[in-house]
């Protein structure tokens, strides 16, 4: 509206109409999928590469450091494989 593309808000008043679940606070909201014992675990297993097969030509803890860096900084794998 303030740019004059359009002349009337159809979402006016509806932000009020919006209920949030009630929950713990912040921990509430907050995203941990894994543990940090399942997150250890998986890393460990990267790093040890005990789930990969004695025929594959790349083991696992090549993949390590690009884990690592998932875990450590929340980013999306798209995003950091970007970088």
């Amino acid at each position: 509206m303030k740019s004059g593309w359009i002349t009337e808000n159809p979402f006016q008043g509806m932000a009020s109409e919006i209920k949030l679940p009630k929950g713990e606070g912040d921990e509430f909201f907050a995203i941990n999928p894994f543990s940090t014992e399942e997150r250890e675990a998986i890393l460990e297993a990267f790093l040890a590469t005990t789930a990969c097969s004695k025929f594959s030509r790349v083991k696992h803890s090549h993949y390590y450091p690009f884990v690592f860096f998932l875990f450590n900084t929340g980013a999306r794998p798209s995003e950091v494989i970007a970088l």
